[in-house]
């Protein structure tokens, strides 16, 4: 790395073994199996558990303002979930968070840019599964 601190395998695996070690949130990750309709398109299939107790961080944030006349003064309450390193999520999963009795459908999930030691997304709440 030019111009900064390289860490070794070990360094890496430890680092990440201790993210995942203080994840004090559990969810049940869910996705939508989608199937080509044959038109172009996709059908809504059936939801699929994808895992079970994934130990993750996840904190209460944002509100947000849509723009726009109609939606002036309409919020939507963000959260930061922040996996370990090599969880698979993706954009639309549901995150069942048995802790607090919501259903978070995620957006915008990135592996973090710190030497790939985490796995974040923002989620929004969802009255029930989405599909």
């Amino acid at each position: 790395m030019a111009g900064g601190l390289a860490l070794t395998s070990a360094q890496l695996t430890a680092m990440r073994q201790s993210q995942q070690d203080h994840h004090p949130d559990l969810v049940t990750i869910t996705r939508l199996q989608r199937a080509a309709d044959g038109k172009g398109g996709w059908t809504t299939g059936t939801a699929l558990t994808v895992a079970k107790d994934v130990p993750c961080t996840i904190t209460p944030g944002a509100e947000v303002m849509l723009g726009g006349q109609a939606d002036r003064g309409l919020e939507i309450e963000q959260w930061m979930v922040t996996f370990p390193w090599g969880t698979d999520v993706q954009d639309e999963d549901v995150l069942e968070w048995s802790a607090e009795s919501i259903q978070l459908q995620v957006s915008n999930a990135k592996v973090a840019k710190s030497n790939g030691t985490a796995v974040r997304c923002t989620a929004e709440v969802v009255d029930g599964v989405p599909w």
